[in-house]
């Protein structure tokens, strides 16, 4: 994962070019924490069995395995969703192309003229 944080950084900057990178980075990493809080509650949610509810220590652990691996398939669908998702962005690089244009004086263009 931290790998991948670099590089998901700087595209987003790349993608929101107006708006300043900090504040970008900063809701981005906003973002991330609501997400890893609303996993870590949904997660332990899923595992919490109620040994009540069961006769026998086999059935809760039954119930316990039948949950983790719950939890360990969205744990995996996500990042999965994450990369097909990250795949199909169309990268658009607004910075660099401003900055060529700054150089040489011409107009700044859209994504839409340059197609």
């Amino acid at each position: 994962m931290i790998s991948v944080m670099p590089a998901s950084l700087g595209l987003g900057v790349e993608l929101t070019f107006p708006m300043s990178p900090a504040l970008v980075n900063g809701v981005m990493f906003l973002f991330a924490q609501i997400s890893g809080c609303m996993q870590s509650l949904t997660y332990s949610a899923i595992l919490d069995v109620d040994i009540s509810n069961f006769d026998t220590e086999e059935q809760v652990t039954e119930q316990r395995l039948t949950r983790a691996l719950y939890v360990l398939t969205f744990y995996f669908m996500i990042p999965l969703i994450s990369l097909i998702s990250i795949s199909l962005v169309k990268e658009d690089l607004k910075r660099l192309r401003y900055k060529l244009n700054a150089t040489t004086g011409a107009e700044p263009t859209t994504s839409s003229e340059m197609a």
